[in-house]
């Protein structure tokens, strides 16, 4: 997540819809003052080639837990934090900010996201079968959640661009085209080595039960981003 001062914009990060690599490239042209909530330590450590994190702690107190690549953990009640919802951004950044900020965020078909949540989840277990994405359903059923509940606020979208990640290198240009950004940025590849080429058609992994499962939970997305199987 990324609330840029210098350019006056916000940067929602949805899961599993490329915001890491997104998130990657826009720290390139992030100021001094702006707001860049952490990433995974590995990505961190070997994709980060802007600004690092900074400015995502909201209070003081007792010293925080170091993570491994030594930037203090995030207090999810208190700070900035990647995947953080449109209404709590709002509350932190306050009203006259996130009204005259460009908010900006990316969605995916439901289907698809969660086959890619699935390889990223189970990236320990042999077994990537249909059969064990049933069983994903199950265990991790809040991974289902729709990213509606995370880029809107009372029921309304509260972004001004929501990008697709099935095209996402044009709509990436046409979201810095939008914010006034001229400046070349390249996206990372970020967490692509988990899904492998063979299960690129996430259609392989469904029956019609776990069909009708990820649609009963993604309703929202499928409605309002106009996504099918």
């Amino acid at each position: 997540m990324i609330v840029s001062h210098d350019w006056r914009f916000i940067f929602l990060k949805t899961r599993k819809t490329a915001g890491s690599s997104v998130e990657l490239a826009l720290s390139r042209i992030c100021g001094p003052l702006d707001i860049i909530t952490p990433l995974m330590p590995a990505e961190e450590q070997s994709l980060r080639s802007g600004r690092g994190p900074q400015h995502y702690i909201r209070k003081g107190g007792p010293p925080r837990r170091i993570r491994s690549d030594g930037l203090p953990r995030v207090d999810l009640d208190t700070d900035f934090y990647n995947h953080m919802r449109a209404e709590r951004i709002r509350e932190y950044v306050g009203p006259r900010i996130w009204r005259s900020y460009f908010k900006a965020g990316f969605v995916r078909n439901p289907w698809d996201r969660m086959v890619s949540s699935f390889h990223w989840r189970w990236i320990k277990e042999q077994d990537k079968s249909p059969a064990a994405f049933k069983r994903y359903l199950v265990a991790y059923e809040k991974d289902q959640q729709p990213l509606w509940s995370t880029l809107s606020i009372d029921g309304t979208l509260a972004l001004d661009f929501v990008g697709r990640f099935e095209s996402l290198e044009l709509e990436f240009r046409r979201m810095l085209d939008q914010i006034g950004i001229r400046e070349p940025l390249i996206l990372p590849f970020a967490k692509t080595e988990t899904r492998p080429a063979d299960a690129r058609d996430y259609r392989i992994f469904y029956d019609e039960e776990s069909k009708a499962a990820v649609a009963k939970h993604a309703a929202r997305d499928i409605v309002e981003f106009g996504y099918a199987f």
